[in-house]
């Protein structure tokens, strides 16, 4: 059977970080053999996923070291097991996911998912998005699909933006912009 990887000072920070978030309401203890203080940090992490994911996806430290966790839990549990249909079951689990909002990259959103497998245990997995439409992907796309969008006056294409987007700032000098740019690129 493996051996657990631990950094008993970090792990003990981040049990810390989780007993200052206030989202459990009793503290995470920090005492006791390895196998045992990793198993209620977990426990405690799932706990707090459950009641509060918004606050606890604020310190990115904590899921990180969750899942480096799980991983090894995993993999420990894998090797000692002897039963090969037993392993083919918990691969068929159903997966139930809890959502952490990541941050954005430009061109696609990512996100965490915190994903029950096996025997109970989440471990976070990214998942990229589509990035929504913005108002020059609107605009420029309508402009080159949309022959009677194309024959708009600036100012009711600047309209139309407005309803679809409402609060955006966008002036008539940008619809010039996008139309110069597909001018110049032939795309209209």
């Amino acid at each position: 059977m493996g051996k657990l990887n631990v950094d008993m000072k970090a792990l003990k920070r981040e049990i810390a970080k989780l007993n200052k978030t206030g989202i459990l309401e009793n503290p995470v203890d920090a005492s006791g053999e390895t196998k045992d203080i990793v198993e209620k940090f977990c426990d405690a992490v799932e706990q707090a996923l459950d009641k509060d994911a918004e606050t606890l996806k604020k310190s990115r430290s904590i899921v990180e070291t969750y899942n480096d966790l799980v991983d090894q839990l995993d993999k420990m549990s894998k090797e000692s097991e002897v039963d090969p249909e037993a392993e083919e079951k918990v691969e068929k689990k159903t997966i139930k996911k809890k959502t952490i909002k990541g941050k954005k990259s430009k061109d696609k959103k990512e996100k965490e998912t915190l994903a029950t497998v096996g025997g109970g245990k989440k471990k976070a997995e990214k998942v990229k998005e589509v990035k929504k439409q913005g108002i020059g992907d609107y605009v420029m796309g309508n402009l080159i699909n949309d022959k009677n969008f194309c024959e708009l006056s600036n100012d009711k294409i600047v309209e139309l933006v407005k309803k679809k987007f409402p609060g955006c700032n966008t002036k008539v000098t940008n619809i010039s912009w996008y139309r110069g740019k597909l001018k110049k690129e032939g795309k209209i």
